[in-house]
Parts: structure tokens; sequence; C-alpha cells
């Protein structure tokens, strides 16, 4: 599964990495930490691991620096986080961006729910 993360993961970085150059060191926040987040918690480690420290990540060639929901947004967007949530795939119990766009909306955050990082990811970053 180490082997499948890592090319997941590679693949990941090839495909988005033109749209956030600081891609690796956003996703490495989550390095040895938790695979599952209430939404508030995903934001507070955001905040606390990038924003606080004034990391500068910019998404999608935008002049000024995202804020933590930006950056939770889009790690949603690209598929490295998913709602745990059984409403559109029932196999799985996870939505994803292509199966609800809007689902990650600043109009729409329900602090419990779940959001957790996709299973392909979760070995290479040792999640627990």
């Amino acid at each position: 599964m180490k082997d499948y993360g890592r090319f997941r993961m590679a693949d990941l970085y090839k495909e988005h990495k033109h749209q956030c150059s600081e891609l690796d060191n956003l996703i490495e926040i989550f390095r040895n930490k938790k695979k599952t987040y209430q939404t508030k918690e995903l934001l507070e480690l955001i905040q606390e691991r990038i924003i606080d420290k004034e990391k500068i990540i910019k998404i999608d060639g935008k002049e000024e620096k995202s804020d933590c929901f930006a950056l939770a947004k889009f790690l949603y967007r690209i598929g490295f986080i998913t709602l745990r949530n059984s409403e559109y795939n029932k196999a799985l119990g996870f939505t994803r961006f292509e199966d609800d766009p809007y689902l990650f909306s600043e109009y729409n955050i329900v602090d419990d729910n779940l959001r957790e990082i996709h299973p392909a990811y979760r070995t290479v970053l040792n999640l627990r």
C-alpha cells in the first residue's frame, strides 16, 4: 500500500503543482497526524501550521496569499480531502469534489462534519 500511496502522491503533485507551487508543503502539514478531522479542526490545523507561521501559499495564480479556508477548499477540490458521508457514494462513504463541488463552501460549513484524508495518501503520510 505504501508504494501505491507514493505513486498516487506523485500523480497528485504532477497534476496540481501548477495550481499551487507549495502543494508539497501544504500536504506535509498532515504527516504523522490524524486521518479524520472535524471541519473546525481541519481549519485550525491549517491556521496553526501555515497561516500563523506566516507561510505564503498561493492558489491558481492569485497574487494574494490564501487563507485557511481557501487552502482546505483547494485540498477538497484536488481530492486530497473528502467528506465522510454516504449520501453520494454509499459503497465508500465519501463525498468527493466530483460528487458535490459546492459542498465545501463558507456558506454551508458544518463544524462537526468529518473531513478525511483520502485513503490513498494515509500510509505514505503515516496517518493514524
